[in-house]
């Protein structure tokens, strides 16, 4: 139960320093937000594309938005537990996938580093 838990509270945390780039990320934590920001985004993906009412449409499209955004900003996250800077994820984009399993297998420095202390978890 105590498992149940620490993955809503990583993926809360996601959820809720959506426009914050500040700051850094365990390994753990970015795994669970990734895999819950890629599930529900295809999740609102389908449902917008079966549903007939376009305000609903509207409304799930901004929220594929906002997830998008969360999952960068925990993207920017993880890099800087890694010691790299936000612009390195943007630089990123052509291999993105390689540098995503780069971000889920490597582990963060162990002492503080220019982005503040390591997470707690």
């Amino acid at each position: 139960m105590e498992w149940i838990f620490s993955v809503v509270k990583d993926i809360l945390q996601g959820l809720l320093l959506f426009w914050c780039p500040w700051g850094r990320a365990s390994r753990r934590s970015y795994v669970r937000f990734y895999s819950f920001a890629w599930t529900a985004a295809v999740i609102l993906a389908v449902w917008s594309a079966v549903t007939e009412n376009d305000s609903l449409e509207s409304f799930l499209l901004l929220l594929i938005i906002w997830l998008c955004v969360a999952f960068f900003m925990a993207t920017v996250r993880r890099g800087h537990d890694l010691g790299y800077s936000g612009w390195y994820t943007l630089g990123h984009f052509w291999r993105f996938s390689d540098y995503l399993r780069l971000l889920g297998q490597t582990e963060g420095e162990p002492a503080p580093n220019g982005y503040g202390p390591p997470p707690a978890d």
